[in-house]
């Protein structure tokens, strides 16, 4: 399990550890606080799932665990790569899941013959990201302090869907000023 996270993290990360331009030495010793953090995070959510019926108090002190087995680790890696390399580093976690998905718009574009660069990446990444944080919706309801999964019913839900439509409806509205017609329409079918 413990290769597979790190596997993935390298994965995840290896573009940050390319543009940092870390040593083996360093990639490996981020590579492994990542994974520390990622499996103890996954044994304390499974053991809650695990228990069923959890108290608010009891879920709360799980989070507060996680968060500070999280801070604990930022703090290492703060020191490892210092300031400059740290923000970076931290801007990078803050648009992952922006990242991610901006990665597979740009190999489906590639499939398609029309190419995205890397700078145009990190714009996508980057627009997509301001919108989203834009939300206040979002943050109070998905805010990882107070989220509470009890909360999530179908209003709520709803509530969700229809801010989602809002932000993708921005950040169309921003990329089509980015990219190709031929490249809009490839990133636009994937915002269904």
């Amino acid at each position: 399990m413990r290769s597979q996270v790190n596997t993935g993290i390298k994965r995840v990360y290896g573009d940050l550890y390319e543009s940092l331009q870390l040593s083996s030495a360093e990639e490996e010793k981020i590579t492994s606080l990542l994974a520390e953090q990622a499996m103890s995070a996954m044994e304390m959510t499974m053991s809650l799932f695990k228990k069923g019926d959890v108290s608010p108090e009891e879920r709360n002190n799980k989070l507060k665990e996680i968060t500070a087995i999280k801070e604990n680790s930022n703090r290492a890696i703060k020191s490892m790569l210092g300031d400059e390399k740290y923000a970076k580093f931290e801007h990078y976690e803050k648009t992952r899941g922006q990242r991610q998905y901006v990665k597979s718009f740009a190999a489906k574009a590639d499939t398609a013959g029309t190419k995205i660069s890397r700078d145009m990446q990190n714009r996508l990444t980057d627009i997509m990201h301001e919108e989203q944080t834009k939300s206040t919706v979002l943050k109070e309801i998905m805010d990882p302090n107070t989220w509470d999964p009890s909360k999530l019913n179908k209003e709520t839900m709803q509530k969700i869907a229809e801010e989602r439509e809002k932000i993708n409806t921005q950040i169309l509205s921003r990329v089509k000023r980015e990219l190709s017609a031929e490249q809009f329409e490839i990133f636009k079918s994937m915002q269904r």
